[in-house]
């Protein structure tokens, strides 16, 4: 019990305490005024006088008693309901640490995957050039746009964009699988935590992908490889907000976002026949 509940405890006591002493003394006040005398030398004088006593103070002390241990009981009741509110403030800091620093081994995972990608250019006579981590995806975006321009690819057709990629994502699924299946689990478990702000982590998330990331990033989510589960959380968390359209395969794609979703089983189809 905490020093201030004591006192609360120790001065009800003082004030009962004095309650049954006013009482006790005005009992004795008015049993001597009204039976004045020399102290009785007779046993049975004396037995009278006891059970009077006990007869008339008896009640009043254990009432008083009874009080006192309701009040007892009340402090240290509210006294349980605040240690049990200070227990709950401590489960949540330590659930939120817990988070925080799962969250974060999960975000340095993360960047060291993407410092992982690499990709290798050698011609004829040249030393080999190596591209290495973010700055791949710049040459991932070069190599979708030219996949699409090989292909002769109407690029305001969805549904030719998604059957498009598809021969995109199986040429570089060795540097991209990991990369897409990991931070989708990262939005996941952003969004699975109960935690106060989910956006602040999902935007420190966004903070860490460069702007070509986020273009294959968008084609991917449009693709039956994102569609299903990633898009839904990219939506939700604003992914896309802050990316130049400028730079996508064609400005007007941006409007994907906006359009209402809709199930495209004939897109599945051109994807299975491409």
């Amino acid at each position: 019990m905490s020093s201030e509940k004591e006192q609360d405890v120790s001065g009800w006591l003082k004030v009962i305490s004095i309650i049954a002493f006013v009482i006790a003394l005005v009992i004795l006040i008015l049993y001597f005024s009204k039976f004045a005398g020399d102290l009785a030398s007779d046993h049975s004088r004396w037995a009278e006088f006891g059970d009077y006593l006990g007869g008339v103070l008896n009640p009043f002390f254990a009432l008083l008693g009874l009080i006192a241990l309701l009040i007892t009981i009340h402090i240290q009741s509210k006294e349980m309901r605040e240690a049990r509110k200070g227990l709950a403030s401590q489960n949540t800091t330590l659930f939120k640490q817990n988070f925080e620093h799962s969250f974060f081994q999960m975000l340095r995972i993360h960047n060291d995957i993407v410092n992982s990608i690499d990709f290798v250019r050698q011609e004829e006579g040249e030393p080999p050039v190596v591209t290495k981590g973010r700055d791949c995806f710049r040459v991932m975006v070069k190599r979708l746009k030219k996949t699409y321009n090989d292909k002769n690819i109407n690029f305001s057709n969805q549904l030719n964009i998604n059957a498009g990629y598809k021969e995109f994502y199986n040429k570089h699924q060795g540097e991209l699988g990991h990369y897409f299946r990991f931070l989708y689990n990262i939005y996941k478990f952003i969004d699975n935590a109960e935690i106060d702000n989910p956006a602040f982590y999902a935007n420190l998330v966004k903070a860490q992908v460069s702007n070509y990331e986020l273009v294959i990033l968008f084609y991917n989510c449009f693709s039956r490889h994102g569609k299903e589960k990633f898009l839904p959380l990219a939506k939700k968390y604003n992914l896309f907000d802050n990316m130049p359209s400028n730079i996508l395969l064609l400005e007007a794609h941006i409007t994907w976002l906006s359009a209402s979703d809709k199930v495209k089983s004939e897109a599945e189809e051109i994807e299975e026949s491409a």
